[in-house]
């Protein structure tokens, strides 16, 4: 969260516009801050870098900000290439859909709802769940003419949201469901018909944004 306010300040002071942080289905976004160089730490850390093999540097501000700037760097750059600017609600297309997953013993069900907005050629997907980024990366290959920009741990929350072929792998965020109310794991198939439902919602979404 350090880094987060220290770039949004950034971004306020040098762009002049508001910013905000979402978290995407890519997991753990911290930078490397580790080292395994036994010459840069205190007696302490050797210690824990023989026994580790790795461990967090202490705190540099320099690091610190330099990583900042290199984003907010990357956002200004990124801004240049803006051609225009929405500016009304027109330019927003959205499709709000139900959903239901249940587990593999049919016992438990749930409902929840995914979000999906069309901006220009960047579609966002708001899904209530922790989710692997295997949907991103399908979807990002499913429609390649488009930026798909992935919402995740949004509202009422039903846990991880695994994808349909790792549920077969099985892992932590596939046996985990039972921390989040599921009397087992969430069903093969429940999930494989949630994931092309959930494209054919994307696909009608795009459609109207040609109209």
């Amino acid at each position: 969260s350090d880094f987060i306010g220290a770039i949004n300040r950034k971004i306020n002071k040098q762009l002049n516009i508001p910013a905000f942080f979402l978290q995407g289905f890519l997991g753990d976004i911290r930078p490397n801050f580790t080292t395994s160089n036994l010459f840069e730490v205190d007696f302490i850390n050797k210690t824990k870098i023989l026994m580790n093999g790795v461990i967090f540097k202490p705190f540099q501000k320099k690091e610190f900000d330099l990583f900042c700037v290199s984003v907010v760097d990357s956002i200004q750059d990124s801004c240049k290439n803006i051609n225009s600017i929405l500016t009304t609600n027109e330019d927003i297309k959205s499709n709000n859909k139900e959903y239901v997953l249940v587990s593999e013993t049919n016992k438990v069900s749930k409902i929840f709802y995914v979000k999906i907005y069309l901006i220009g050629n960047v579609i966002f997907i708001s899904i209530p769940a922790e989710v692997t980024s295997t949907y991103y990366v399908n979807l990002s290959n499913f429609f390649p003419n488009y930026i798909i920009f992935p919402l995740s741990l949004a509202e009422n929350i039903i846990g991880y949201l695994p994808f349909y072929k790792e549920s077969i792998e099985g892992g932590y965020e596939v046996d985990s469901a039972t921390n989040y109310g599921w009397d087992s794991k969430i069903s093969h198939t429940s999930l494989k018909d949630f994931y092309f439902d959930l494209c054919d919602a994307v696909f009608d979404l795009t459609k109207k944004g040609l109209i």
